[in-house]
């Protein structure tokens, strides 16, 4: 996702479960690197980050109320938080699946496992996760913007991203 950043940055730290390989141009960018990191379990000290930006994980994780209270607590106060998450079981985000990673699973004869694997893998849906969000950063400011779409609708859209500013206390 570092091509797509537009603010500046100093340092930029690109995280996963497992140890991200970054492609050549960022890999010879100094300011860029990579960690291994359980976003339940974040090894970096209170306040350490300016932004924090997690794509389509919190679906993934046993609890994103944990999840999303680790990523602020390693925001600095006034910094942001940009989470986007797919808004599955929603009518735009099933439709578009089907028609993008479904279609390659049927082509490669997954059959019913790919619906098996689609469970399992998002264990949580967008309005359990939401609500924990919103739990998570009370004390905070949260946007959300609804893409493709832009209206306030789960069924209507395939992806939301939460904006957390967080508080300066």
């Amino acid at each position: 996702h570092v091509p797509f950043v537009r603010h500046q940055f100093a340092d930029y730290l690109v995280t996963d479960l497992r140890l991200p390989v970054l492609p050549d141009p960022l890999r010879a960018d100094s300011r860029i690197r990579a960690e291994a990191c359980d976003v339940m379990s974040i090894p970096q000290r209170d306040g350490t980050f300016d932004r924090v930006i997690a794509t389509c994980l919190l679906h993934h994780v046993d609890s994103p109320l944990t999840a999303a209270r680790e990523m602020r607590r390693v925001v600095r106060p006034g910094g942001q938080l940009t989470i986007l998450l797919p808004t599955d079981p929603g009518l735009a985000y099933r439709v578009g699946k089907a028609a993008t990673s479904g279609r390659a699973a049927r082509r490669a004869g997954l059959g019913d496992r790919y619906k098996l694997i689609g469970a399992i893998d998002h264990r949580n849906h967008f309005h359990s996760i939401r609500e924990q969000l919103r739990y998570a950063f009370r004390h905070d400011t949260v946007g959300v913007d609804w893409y493709p779409f832009r209206l306030p609708s789960m069924s209507l859209n395939a992806f939301a991203v939460f904006t957390i500013v967080t508080s300066s206390g």
